[in-house]
């Protein structure tokens, strides 16, 4: 299934609460009135799904690798595949 397919359906809300968060600001990697504009056009061009793809995968590792291994070994979070 394309990317762009999956952003206009079940991914639509979960790409735009983990790019628009708190969190994902705070790093300030990213450019919030930049990913809304992503986020408003990228029905309109599959490869504005790529770019939100990319950034959310981003967001993602980042939060797994670089966030998990800087909290102590009590706050750690388990991730099931």
């Amino acid at each position: 299934m394309p990317i762009s397919s999956l952003l206009n359906t079940e991914y639509e809300e979960f790409a735009k609460d983990i790019l628009l968060s708190q969190s994902t600001m705070n790093r300030g990697y990213f450019n919030k009135s930049y990913i809304e504009g992503l986020l408003r056009e990228q029905k309109k061009s599959c490869y504005k799904g790529r770019q939100i793809w990319m950034l959310l995968t981003f967001e993602l590792w980042h939060r797994m690798f670089i966030d998990e291994n800087n909290k102590s070994s009590d706050e750690k979070q388990i991730y099931i595949a």
